[in-house]
């Protein structure tokens, strides 16, 4: 009886996350407490194994609500964390292994684990590709940015790139990308970046950012690379009117902080939440540069994408704001990795850019000054989001703790 037997299959599969978050949490602490080379070095690999064949039959299984796939996502992608810090920990204790048999059963083991994995996940065939790319492309946010998330997790299993041919030969990856210049997504994304954004505008955020994650990711072979390209990667990108909404930052440090009209307390500020959109985008251009430096094409191709969007990179390289940020170092140092890219290609640098290459040139020297001296910019560094207000805080304390031992003492 359906009624009955999906809400079990989804409590279950609610228990089986539960339980395997629980696991890697105990692995983390573990290493943190006692540190990764004192740690159990048994791996379970044949346990490990059987497990991870659960989690992909379940993910195959027909009938399964969104619920319960939601769920084995969050396992799948706990499961591949718990593994890959099990196996970090398993190399550290290799390398300073000095029995030579000891390091060889102990590489041996990382082998079995990681060759088992692909082979495991291998099983699940285009079936688990169409399944998780559905699930990207029509369920909720919650389970979309999960989907997302797995699929990008897959990425480091694939190394064959099947799982990327059955995505672009089905057209997946092409519906990612054109759905990034959309007119729906491009409306959700300038909410995303409002002064006062709405309930969903976080969980838009999450979905985007799982999504360019895997895009970038993608972008990070040759063969990834040129399959973007090939589905209109940079076309697209170039369409993305968002990326130009650059919020204005006074020298009160007003766009910074937590937005008045907010509805939520977990809402970042404004301006985190623009880097969040713009970083990938950034990211992802650099990506088709490094794993295709010689393609002329996808130089053009970047090249017109810096064309459309001429007013946001010469603002980011003339970096006027009254205060900086990581955020915004983050924009320099990309921005400045795609023309240090690009200059591989100067012919074309001055032939697509003849009006705005030599300012371009010029920004980049102006750059070159001011934070070649860290005295230069140093103090004018201002934390921004939850986590750097938090360290701030805490070498804050630290120096003033210090300061007080000096004196005292």
């Amino acid at each position: 009886d359906s009624t009955t037997r999906i809400p079990l299959a989804e409590a279950m599969s609610a228990a089986v996350l539960v339980l395997i978050t629980r696991l890697r949490e105990l692995k983390t602490n573990v290493d943190l407490e006692v540190g990764p080379d004192a740690a159990d070095e048994y791996l379970p690999v044949d346990q490990l194994h059987n497990a991870l064949r659960g989690i992909v039959a379940g993910l195959l299984r027909h009938g399964t609500s969104q619920a319960m796939r939601g769920h084995l996502y969050g396992t799948l992608l706990n499961y591949l964390q718990y593994t890959k810090a099990a196996a970090v920990a398993a190399q550290s204790k290799a390398v300073s292994a000095h029995d030579q048999t000891h390091h060889a059963e102990l590489m041996e083991q990382l082998r079995a684990l990681h060759s088992g994995n692909v082979a495991v996940l291998g099983t699940g065939g285009e079936r688990l590709v169409e399944i998780l790319c559905s699930d990207a492309s029509d369920a909720s946010p919650l389970y979309r940015s999960l989907a997302f998330a797995v699929l990008d997790a897959l990425v480091s299993y694939d190394p064959q790139d099947r799982w990327l041919e059955v995505m672009s030969a089905r057209g997946f990856l092409r519906t990612f990308l054109d759905e990034l210049s959309a007119a729906p997504k491009q409306a959700e994304l300038n909410e995303v970046v409002s002064p006062s954004p709405g309930a969903q505008a976080l969980n838009l955020l999450y979905v985007y950012e799982s999504k360019m994650s895997m895009l970038v990711h993608v972008a990070g072979t040759r063969r990834g690379a040129l399959s973007l390209v090939e589905n209109g990667v940079c076309d697209r990108v170039r369409e993305c009117r968002f990326v130009d909404r650059w919020p204005e930052v006074t020298a009160l440090g007003r766009g910074m902080g937590v937005d008045e009209g907010s509805s939520s307390q977990w809402m970042p500020p404004l301006l985190a939440r623009y880097h969040q959109l713009l970083t990938p985008v950034l990211q992802l251009l650099a990506a088709l540069l490094t794993s295709l430096p010689n393609n002329r094409d996808v130089a053009a191709q970047v090249l017109a994408v810096i064309v459309a969007h001429q007013e946001l990179f010469s603002t980011i390289l003339k970096d006027r704001r009254p205060v900086i940020t990581m955020c915004s170092l983050r924009a320099l140092w990309l921005v400045t990795g795609l023309f240090y890219r690009l200059a591989r290609h100067l012919d074309l640098l001055r032939e697509r850019l003849p009006v705005h290459a030599f300012k371009y040139e010029s920004l980049l020297l102006n750059l070159l000054f001011k934070y070649s001296s860290i005295n230069n910019w140093l103090h004018y560094l201002q934390p921004v989001t939850l986590d750097e207000r938090r360290l701030a805080s805490e070498e804050l304390l630290s120096s003033s703790s210090s300061s007080s031992s000096s004196s005292s003492s």
